[in-house]
């Protein structure tokens, strides 16, 4: 069977950067190279990102606002100014995203970097006791913008080609920690057109395992 083989790299969450380290524009450098990267970041880039104003209340079910002036993100609550972030770049207050990214209940913030893209960037999550917007470790060791699912997941899209070929992830919140649940590959095969789609699951370990294939649609 006459089938083009894909070899998707993933970055998983275990490979780390020797001797580079992050500009806060989605760029990494080190000694030999400069790259535009799609990886996870680590998390300690964020030790400096500081939250420095917070006002005493966030009123329920009032619409997150957001200002942006130079590198400082204001957030509003209604018409009232809660807190303010300073960042190391101007996002598009436009691109801002919210929704449950940790699943406790609360709005949550994306903030893409000023890249030509916006699905890379930085979360912050509200923090309901300290009533502070502060950066999330986990999501921010993946930094790729996610979807909320129906099922409580998290959804990343690794490589979209409608002509041919995309690629997703889910993850899962479990303990606090946020993990791989399951990845899945869909193609049109070259022998009979027909659009297909490879499941792979983690075992709890972390380890990758191919759990099945079905036909999705029969491509016209």
């Amino acid at each position: 069977m006459n089938k083009k083989i894909f070899v998707p790299l993933l970055f998983l969450p275990v490979l780390t950067s020797c001797a580079a380290f992050d500009k806060g524009e989605g760029r990494i450098i080190s000694d030999d190279f400069v790259f535009i990267t799609t990886a996870p970041v680590q998390a300690e880039r964020l030790s400096d990102e500081s939250v420095v104003e917070i006002a005493d209340n966030i009123e329920e079910n009032n619409e997150l606002n957001f200002e942006v002036s130079e590198k400082v993100l204001r957030i509003y609550s209604g018409d009232e100014k809660i807190q303010e972030i300073e960042l190391r770049f101007s996002p598009n207050k436009d691109d801002i995203r919210t929704a449950d990214y940790d699943f406790d209940g609360d709005e949550d913030i994306f903030i893409p970097y000023d890249l030509n893209t916006t699905d890379m960037g930085l979360y912050y999550c509200y923090d309901a006791e300290s009533r502070k917007f502060t950066p999330s470790d986990h999501l921010n060791y993946i930094g790729h913008l996610m979807t909320v699912t129906e099922d409580n997941t998290l959804l990343e899209e690794l490589i979209d080609n409608d002509d041919y070929y995309d690629q997703t992830v889910e993850f899962i919140w479990e303990n606090g920690a946020i993990k791989q649940y399951k990845r899945k590959v869909r193609y049109v095969s070259t022998l009979d057109g027909k659009l297909y789609e490879e499941t792979y699951e983690y075992d709890e370990k972390g380890q990758e395992y191919f759990s099945g294939v079905e036909i999705i649609e029969e491509e016209e």
